[in-house]
């Protein structure tokens, strides 16, 4: 008979549920980030040749580039990838900036799946109390990737953002909200970076306890010896002493006779 050992397989602590929520939030902020047309922002009281950017929209405001012939004017608000931008894409989006455009598309799938890996880590039964601590690394380094992921492209658009070569009169630009929705989504991801390595540790050191709390095999019970009592051992007197078993005879056949 083999005794079970139950074992707890997670924490539920104030730590990992502090650290869903902060990567809950993070998400929230990366998303209206990567949305937001409001990266890059002219001041409204003064006439600029574009109004407003972000990383997937441009609205221009007369906007001519430069070394250009015909001196076409571009206006209104649109998608990147539209036909109307097709003459002044490369000028709109130099090379740094589809850079920043990947590492925040990569970011943006990285926090979902943070979130789903948190998810399954809360509320998941596990019989084996390795898996918390696999998942708690997991999420801890797939933060850390996008942590280093934001923090490269906020730092390339703050350089960039003051070229005068990519925007006209760039003092007189400013980073708006998008800009810093996906700064903010930075730094929670650093924290959340920091709490899942903590409560790596905390399921390590849980599953290192599991690791010496082997099953226990305990012995079958023996069933107790029945003594006689006085009456039976009287009718044992009276029918005299038990013949002894016979022993089974050897057969000597097929075995060679020795003078």
């Amino acid at each position: 008979m083999i005794k079970e050992h139950p074992f707890p397989t997670r924490r539920r602590n104030g730590n990992a549920v502090f650290s869903c929520s902060v990567n809950v939030l993070g998400f929230i902020t990366m998303v209206g980030g990567f949305v937001s047309p409001y990266w890059l922002q002219s001041y409204s009281r003064i006439h600029m040749p574009f109004s407003r950017l972000g990383l997937w929209e441009f609205c221009l405001n007369g906007f001519v580039p430069k070394n250009d012939i015909s001196m076409q004017s571009y206006y209104g608000c649109w998608w990147i990838y539209s036909p109307y931008l097709d003459a002044i894409r490369d000028i709109l989006t130099p090379w740094w900036f589809i850079i920043i455009q990947v590492f925040m598309s990569v970011s943006l799938f990285l926090y979902f799946l943070s979130v789903i890996l948190f998810f399954v880590y809360l509320f998941g039964e596990f019989s084996n109390s390795k898996v918390p601590a696999v998942l708690s690394l997991s999420i801890a380094l797939i933060d850390f990737t996008a942590a280093c992921l934001i923090t490269t492209s906020i730092i390339i658009f703050g350089i960039n953002q003051l070229n005068p070569d990519w925007m006209p009169y760039p003092f007189q630009n400013w980073p708006s909200s998008g800009f810093g929705l996906a700064a903010l989504s930075g730094c929670l991801a650093f924290i959340t970076t920091g709490y899942s390595a903590v409560q790596y540790r905390i399921d390590k050191e849980l599953h290192e306890e599991d690791a010496f709390n082997f099953p226990l095999v305990t012995r079958p019970q023996m069933e107790p010896e029945i003594r006689p009592t006085g009456e039976t051992q009287h009718m044992r007197t009276q029918m005299g002493p038990e013949e002894p078993t016979p022993q089974p005879m050897l057969s000597h056949v097929g075995c060679p006779l020795v003078d």
